[in-house]
């Protein structure tokens, strides 16, 4: 038999995104667009669980668990 239920097991995965400013607000990052660095991006897990990362100078974060 299989179970969907949880067995306290999990494989930790890898959440990404970047940050910028959408002058145009098309939804598209644009030529001349900034990238956006030190800004807060809050995560919400399942659980409600939050955490926060920072994004780097590119505008870039990874957030991993």
């Amino acid at each position: 038999t299989t179970s969907a239920g949880n067995d306290g097991y999990f494989k930790p995965a890898t959440v990404t995104g970047h940050v910028y400013l959408d002058t145009d607000g098309d939804g598209t990052q644009d030529a001349g667009e900034p990238n956006l660095p030190n800004i807060n991006v809050l995560i919400t897990d399942a659980n409600g669980n939050t955490r926060t990362v920072v994004t780097n100078a590119n505008g870039d974060w990874t957030a991993t668990g």
